[in-house]
């Protein structure tokens, strides 16, 4: 059983844009959002935090 899943996103704002819409019709609603740590949680019936973002930091190149 999981108690919540993480994803790392590419681009922090347009991944919050598309998790907010998509799941707002099944109720789902953002916990929380910290753009400067790049980090959001989402949480589902009853309060819990299901899922997480984060900001993937690419490695730089050679």
């Amino acid at each position: 059983m999981f108690d919540h899943i993480s994803f790392g996103v590419s681009d922090f704002d347009q991944s919050l844009a598309f998790y907010d819409a998509a799941l707002k019709p099944l109720g789902i609603s953002r916990m929380f959002a910290m753009a400067a740590q790049g980090i959001a949680g989402v949480r589902g019936e009853g309060g819990h935090q299901f899922l997480a973002l984060r900001q993937r930091h690419r490695a730089k190149a050679p």
